[in-house]
């Protein structure tokens, strides 16, 4: 049921809602009073949107959860340098001033910054808005708005007088700030953590952290900036806490990275590998932002028996680096598990000089040309081997977050096959009898997509939520061209035939349709049929497809997470918003439209006069019935561990998890020495996003001691870790 939300600052309220009776979601309109100059500023972000212009005094925003526009105003105009709509926020700044909008109680909150804007390299200001957390840095405060708060936080910046440059970012539950120094000389770094609503600070910290690869989910990770002594500086938002390795003076090899940042959803590790000493020793230390602790790895090896290669690889929620017996060739890996903090040794049984590799969010695949592939999943360490003909190579590849893809050919046979290896079932499938091709494989985290130019484009997908493959075939090839999604992907001939692919039901479907890019969202299709003139819309939530009649030829649209739009021609006259929570389609006439924006759950659109944004969740119902029709449930696309809130905690805390499917489901808290003090859950659940409390006991009943605990919940297709804190 839609949240009720008290508002204590609206300057401006809902004046129109335009639905057509009956219909599910509705499109709320507010005149266009923002006097202002320069360029018109609209976005989406999850609940959000926004609208203003580049200098002016009054900003709208829009929600999804309240379902009203909410005017904010400035005494005069503001040249605003940024304004972003992300998830549950708006983050708007100008020199003096930031405002930052809370979807989560229709608020606006004003900020006066002291200080001047800090920079980060390439002259980008340091300010950011996340999905739940945004920040503004100044060099005298680090602010930071949290949503679950609904308030700014500050903390005071200790500028040095040799600042170079700042770098920062923000995270779903985590802000950062390094201030670069002149080399060699410590750099101070500030960290805002969601999840214990504090800052934490460390007088040498990582140098580029919070920003690129050191960016993580939960944190970030980098070395620092001290020329005396070598360290890596991890910062977790679980923990609130910094931590360091220390490098000796005499390492050599080194290598560090963190988690591979193509095509995983989850990026939570940090790895170190090394030399060090007269002697051959070889050092692995890794670390994950959900266990905000390092796992330390040291052997001396005999380098007449072994060769430690020290080259480092990281996975989504891993990382792995590899040796090789001198007297026999084979070839064995060392595996740091993020999930649950381990370093394991494995060896598959291949020999050989060489290999190619590639990573996952939890999965890691091995090839050697002629021999075989070996895969590995992380969250269950099981392994297995795909073994190839002599004269066969590898060429193409791809990876997503549970499974890593690669073609199979020789230079003779004009047919290749695709083989993926899906690690929550430890299985190897293939695609087989495809036509060589240049294309590549692309994916996204759970949807592949391969295609390739013939008198018939045979086109072939990839589950990553299920590990199978589905085949289609488009005839009469034209212009070929084919997209994907998170879960959803499709391929067209260029004539008006579409090939889509919904790779959380393994389900194809064959279309002609106008289609391109834009239409395709993460868990909605939008496409135009010019010949019936009819917009189609598709929605993973229900599997449906469903149509709406345009009366003249559609222009096709774009799409966000669940919702999508079709209009006529532009300049458009009308949008149909459809809605993917309810496969419905809702019309608004806007007249001349001059532009549009879509988010995950919203749809804006302007004209000169009117501002409009689509409320998908709050059906229109006749004044004579007061009651509500309540949300779908929305099946979670995976399994997951949700943060614990509160976390520190005392007397209890509330453990959310997700799952996809109905399963079996051990939800376990074990102590620092690995102990088992209380069974959560252990047995059948239903497919849902579930809590669980606990109330700091073991299982006997007693109250336990202060400390730190780790939660491990363990399903059929992934196993998730995380500390939280109990304190007295």
């Amino acid at each position: 049921m839609r949240r009720v939300v008290q508002r204590l600052s609206l300057l401006s309220v809902l004046l129109t809602a335009v639905c057509a009776s009956g219909q599910t979601g509705h499109w709320v309109s507010h005149p266009d009073d923002v006097v202002g100059f320069g360029g018109t500023i609209i976005d989406c972000g999850g609940t959000t949107a926004v609208y203003t212009d580049n200098e002016a005094a009054r900003i709208l925003f829009f929600d999804t959860i309240g379902g009203a526009w909410v005017g904010y105003d400035r005494p005069a105009r503001e040249t605003w340098h940024y304004v972003v709509a992300e998830g549950d926020l708006v983050l708007a700044v100008a020199d003096t001033v930031a405002v930052a909008y809370n979807a989560l109680t229709s608020t606006s909150h004003e900020l006066f910054l002291e200080g001047t804007l800090l920079r980060n390299e390439t002259n980008y200001w340091s300010f950011r808005c996340g999905r739940s957390l945004a920040y503004v840095a100044t060099d005298e405060y680090f602010y930071v708005f949290d949503a679950d708060l609904d308030a700014w936080q500050q903390t005071a910046v200790a500028t040095p007088v040799d600042l170079v440059r700042s770098h920062s970012g923000v995270g779903d539950d985590w802000a950062g700030l390094t201030l670069e120094r002149t080399y060699g000389e410590a750099a101070p770094c500030y960290a805002y953590s969601g999840t214990a609503h504090a800052f934490a600070f460390t007088d040498n910290g990582p140098l580029n952290g919070p920003l690129y690869q050191g960016a993580l989910n939960h944190g970030f990770a980098e070395y620092n900036n001290v020329s005396t002594a070598m360290e890596m500086v991890a910062y977790s938002a679980v923990t609130n806490a910094f931590t360091r390795v220390a490098i000796p003076a005499s390492f050599s090899q080194l290598q560090y990275g963190s988690s591979d940042d193509y095509k995983q959803e989850v990026r939570t590790t940090f790895a170190v590998v090394y030399r060090s000493g007269a002697t051959f020793r070889h050092h692995f230390y890794g670390y994950d932002t959900r266990l905000g602790a390092w796992t330390e790895s040291i052997i001396d090896y005999d380098n007449a028996e072994y060769s430690y290669w020290h080259n480092l690889e990281a996975g989504g929620q891993y990382a792995i680096t590899t040796m090789r017996v001198l007297a026999t060739g084979q070839i064995g890996f060392r595996v740091y598990s993020g999930i649950d903090g381990t370093i394991t040794t494995h060896w598959p049984g291949v020999t050989g000089t060489s290999f190619s590799d590639f990573r996952g969010g939890t999965v890691y695949l091995a090839t050697w040309a002629g021999v075989g592939a070996w895969g590995l999943d992380i969250p269950t360490g099981n392994s297995s081997f795909y073994a190839l003909p002599a004269d066969r190579y590898v060429g193409l590849r791809t990876r997503g977050e549970h499974f890593c893809a690669f073609s199979v050919w020789d230079y003779v046979d004009p047919n290749m096959d695709i083989v993926a290896y899906y690690g929550p079932t430890n299985s190897w499938s293939s695609g087989s009898n495809l036509q060589v091709s240049t294309l590549d494989l692309n994916c996204s985290p759970h949807c592949m997509v391969y295609a390739h130019l013939d008198v018939d484009i045979p086109v072939t997908f990839f589950s990553g939520h299920l590990g199978v493959f589905n085949n289609a075939t488009l005839t009469n090839p034209g212009t070929f061209n084919y997209w994907w999604s998170d879960n959803l992907g499709c391929a067209t001939n260029g004539n008006g035939d579409v090939a889509f692919y919904d790779a959380r039901r393994d389900q194809v479907t064959l279309r002609s349709l106008d289609y391109d890019y834009d239409g395709l969202g993460q868990d909605v299709f939008v496409a135009a049929d010019p010949a019936t003139q009819l917009g189609w819309g598709y929605s993973a939530v229900s599997g449906l497809w469903t149509s709406v009649d345009i009366g003249e030829t559609p222009r096709a649209g774009k799409a966000g997470v669940h919702v999508g739009w079709v209009g006529t021609p532009w300049r458009s006259a009308r949008y149909w918003a459809f809605n993917g929570f309810y496969d419905e389609w809702v019309e608004v006439d806007v007249g001349a439209g001059r532009g549009e924006a879509v988010g995950d759950q919203t749809i804006l659109v302007y004209n000169l006069v009117t501002v409009w944004a689509f409320d998908p969740e709050s059906p229109i119902v006749p004044n004579a019935d007061p009651g509500e029709t309540p949300p779908p449930v929305i099946v979670p696309h995976e399994p997951a561990l949700h943060p614990a809130r509160p976390n520190p905690f005392n007397p209890e805390t509330t453990v959310a998890f997700d799952l996809p499917l109905d399963g079996h489901v051990r939800l376990n808290a074990f102590d620092v020495r690995g102990r088992k003090v209380r069974e959560l859950a252990n047995g059948p659940w239903s497919a849902g996003t579930h809590e669980v409390k606990w109330d700091g006991r073991d299982d006997t009943g007693r109250s336990l001691p202060s400390g730190t605990y780790l939660l491990r919940l363990e399903t059929a297709r992934r196993v998730a870790a995380q500390r939280v804190m109990l304190v007295k």
